[in-house]
């Protein structure tokens, strides 16, 4: 490893976040610090923050964490010494540690409602607001319903393809073993034709997924971890969102394509480009806020109204 890679690790390392964390609490420039996950945590969540603890933006700071482990770490340093946790807050994803062992709840710790904000994505309110104001097509066109429809019934074939992925997920990390979503491209394992129908394919022969799932496990726990995600019910519980998210970009780069077609009647022209960083600002400016994100904002709205915001400790 180079001396720049060494260094690069270090500056994100939980010693490193916890001395930015530090800094920035003890910064009278600022208000609040938020601590996230990654870069799309703080474009979706700062809006939210500012506006619902009628903050300006210059006193509203961040910690990029680089991932849920160092968020959890910072939180509970923080519960462990004795500072106004009325300017802190903590966000991460639900990820599928409720499936292995749960999620910590605590003051000042917000988790998702569903596997992580991408998650959304396939949600009724995101294919509307796409609709609407970037096909600027109006809910009572003759095409609106095919489509929703196509949608719904896209999300749930998709949950049906991947659904053996996340359940031996899940049972190679009850046993202790890792999972490296990140060398599996789920997009191999369906397609999306020109009507928004999801279809399964054959994945390619060349996916190694002894780099996937890092552990054996036996049938009898495949068994009770496949039991287990049928019986949560809603499959956006388990559903990896950047899953969610590559579904929704294909679906809606489908749709772009036949309702823009040369000859159809009234066709519809769209100009953006259907990647992740559209679909992640999508969610950010036009989905509706989480009812658990208002009901966690509020409640440090009234920790701020009862403590201040002056740093302590």
């Amino acid at each position: 490893m180079s001396r720049v890679q060494q260094l690069a690790t270090a500056a994100r390392s939980p010693v490193a976040k916890f001395h930015e964390l530090r800094l920035k609490y003890w910064n009278a420039d600022l208000d609040v610090v938020c601590c996230f996950e990654g870069a799309d945590d703080i474009e979706f969540y700062l809006p939210h923050v500012r506006q619902q603890l009628g903050l300006r933006q210059e006193r509203v700071g961040f910690v990029n964490c680089s991932g849920k482990g160092i968020v959890l770490n910072l939180w509970r340093q923080c519960l462990g010494i004795k500072w106004n946790l009325a300017r802190i807050g903590f966000f991460v994803d639900r990820d599928l540690d409720d499936f292995i062992s749960g999620n910590p709840t605590g003051r000042q710790l917000y988790v998702t409602d569903e596997y992580s904000i991408e998650s959304n994505a396939v949600g009724d309110g995101f294919f509307n607001s796409v609709w609407q104001e970037v096909f600027r097509l109006s809910f009572d066109d003759a095409r609106y319903l095919p489509w929703i429809n196509a949608f719904r019934e896209g999300r749930e074939g998709l949950a049906s393809i991947l659904f053996p992925i996340f359940y031996i997920a899940v049972a190679v990390k009850r046993a202790g073993g890792g999972v490296d979503f990140d060398k599996l491209d789920m997009s191999d394992f369906y397609s999306v034709d020109s009507s928004g129908k999801v279809c399964g394919v054959i994945p390619r022969p060349s996916v190694d997924y002894s780099k996937v799932f890092l552990s054996r496990v036996s049938l009898s726990e495949l068994r009770k971890a496949r039991a287990d995600l049928i019986s949560a019910g809603d499959f956006r519980l388990w559903l990896r969102g950047k899953a969610a998210l590559a579904f929704a970009i294909l679906f809606l780069s489908r749709m772009k394509v036949v309702l823009g077609a040369r000859g159809v009647p009234n066709r519809c022209k769209v100009r953006v480009h259907f990647n992740d960083d559209f679909a992640v600002s999508c969610l950010c400016a036009r989905t509706q806020r989480p009812s658990t994100l208002s009901t966690f904002l509020d409640a440090w709205a009234s920790l701020i109204s009862a403590d201040g915001l002056q740093p302590v400790g």
